[in-house]
C-alpha cells in the first residue's frame, strides 16, 4: 500500500508545555486532513529537538508515526537531516552539536554509524546550501558519498509560484531557477543515492501538504522505516495550492531561522 510521508517537518513547538501540546495537536490535525501518516521530526539542532519529538510522539493519533531526527548543521553551515528508527540517535552529542563537525566528517560519521540521513536542499537560497558553502566540485564529491540528498523540498514552492504568476520569475531568474531546483533536484545530483528523500520543510501546520508516496507493507514503525530507507521510486506530490500568505510565511520562516542561527553563534 502507498503511505504518504513527509520527511522534513520542524515541529517548532512553544516553550510552554500546554501551548506545545496544543500546537502538536494542530500538526496532527493538519497531517490527518492531508492523510499524511508518517513524518520525520527534523527540528533544527540548535533548538530543543528531542523535546519536540517526544511531544509529537506522545500526541500522535493511532495509526500515525513520527520518527526521531534533527536537522544537523555542520562547521561550514550545511544542513543535513539525520533520523533513525529509535531515540538512540539522540545520544550522539558531537554529531548533534551545531557547527562542530565538518560536512565531510559528518557524512563519513553518519555512514559509519548507519544512521539514515539526507543532505538538505542543496540549492537553497539561504545560508545552508552545500553548493554555496563548499563550491560545486566539493559539494558533488560529498553528495556522491551520501546515503541521500534531498530530492524534493517544498520550502520555496509558494514563493516560486508567486514569482511565476507575477512574471517576476523573469526578473529574478537566477533565484527562481534555484527555487525550482530545491523543489525538484536535477537527477544528475541524486542518481546514486540509497533512497529518495523529500518533504515540506514545514515550520507551521499550515505549511503541510507536500509528501512522498512510499510503498509499505504495514504502518508499523519498523516496516515504515525500512520502506523509507530503501525507497527508490520518485513519487512526490507538492502542495501547489497558491496562497500569497504562504509565500510570505515561507520567507518569514527563512529569515527567522537565520536570526536564530546568528543568536546561537553569539551565545556559543
Amino acid at each position: 500500500m502507498k503511505i504518504r510521508i513527509d520527511m522534513h517537518v520542524h515541529p517548532n513547538l512553544p516553550k510552554s508545555e500546554e501551548k506545545a501540546v496544543l500546537k502538536a495537536n494542530e500538526w496532527w490535525k493538519a497531517l490527518k486532513k492531508k492523510n499524511i501518516r508518517c513524518i520525520i521530526s527534523a527540528e533544527h539542532s540548535y533548538k530543543d529537538f528531542r523535546r519536540n519529538f517526544e511531544i509529537m510522539e506522545q500526541t500522535a493519533p493511532k495509526g500515525f508515526v513520527v520518527f526521531p531526527g534533527a536537522e544537523l548543521i555542520t562547521k561550514e553551515g550545511v544542513d543535513i537531516v539525520a533520523f533513525y528508527k529509535d531515540i538512540s540517535i539522540y545520544k550522539e552529542k558531537r554529531m548533534l552539536t551545531p557547527y562542530l563537525m565538518s560536512t565531510e566528517t559528518m557524512v563519513s560519521y553518519l555512514n559509519r554509524k548507519k544512521y539514515a540521513y539526507f543532505i538538505s536542499h542543496p540549492f537553497t537560497l539561504g545560508t545552508t546550501s552545500i553548493i554555496k558553502n563548499l563550491g560545486m566540485k566539493k559539494a558533488r564529491e560529498i553528495m556522491k558519498k551520501s546515503r541521500s540528498v534531498e530530492v524534493h523540498n517544498a520550502s520555496f514552492s509558494a514563493v516560486a509560484n508567486l514569482l511565476e504568476r507575477t512574471m517576476l520569475s523573469k526578473i529574478f531568474r537566477g533565484k527562481y531557477e534555484k527555487m525550482r531546483k530545491v523543489e525538484s533536484l536535477p537527477k544528475e545530483f541524486w542518481e546514486k543515492i540509497k533512497f529518495i528523500s523529500g518533504g515540506s520543510d514545514a515550520h507551521e501546520p499550515e505549511d503541510i501538504g507536500s509528501f512522498l508516496a512510499v510503498e509499505a507493507k504495514s504502518l508499523s514503525p519498523l516496516g515504515l522505516y525500512s520502506a523509507i530507507t530503501t525507497n527508490k521510486k520518485d513519487c512526490f506530490f507538492a502542495n501547489n495550492k497558491f496562497l500569497i500568505s504562504s509565500a510570505f510565511l515561507s520567507l518569514a520562516n527563512t529569515f527567522r531561522e537565520w536570526l536564530a542561527k546568528k543568536a546561537y553563534k553569539l551565545v556559543h
